[in-house]
């Protein structure tokens, strides 16, 4: 049914949990599985003193951040690597939620936690998961806490 999920991963709990149910689909579809993490471009802005923003210089940034997401991945390999025989990695520069349906054209499937955003927030910043669920052409399976 699946030969390819992509797994979309940021560290939080939900996005563990949806670590886990790829994992379990994958065993019983035989597929590889494509771990993504996207850097959030908006990152690059710091609150500097007396509330001015700071633009810190493009590719260091970019360094550190791809570093980091680098690191992340690197352990959700390890883990995922026990389990099913194809994982490949993939970071992105953008915003989380367009990246995640822009690397999905070459899956069957997308895994993403949901961090439950509700109220103002969830207005004000919009839902990733919602928004890959609205744009995705593939299928999505929204995990979230119990």
């Amino acid at each position: 049914m699946f030969k390819k999920i992509l797994l979309a991963v940021d560290g939080s709990e939900e996005s563990k949990l949806a670590e886990n149910y790829a994992i379990y689909l994958a065993k019983k579809t035989s597929a590889s599985i494509g771990i993504i993490n996207v850097v959030d471009i908006s990152l690059i802005y710091l609150s500097g003193k007396e509330g001015e923003i700071m633009e810190l210089p493009d590719s260091d940034v970019k360094n550190i951040l791809k570093a980091e997401s680098g690191k992340l991945l690197n352990e959700v390999k390890e883990r995922i690597e026990k389990e099913v025989n194809e994982v490949n990695v993939i970071v992105r520069f953008g915003k989380p939620w367009n990246e995640i349906v822009e690397e999905s054209k070459n899956y069957d499937l997308i895994v993403i936690g949901s961090r439950g955003l509700t109220g103002i927030k969830r207005i004000l910043v919009g839902s990733t998961a919602e928004n890959v669920l609205r744009y995705a052409k593939c299928p999505v399976l929204i995990v979230k806490k119990k």
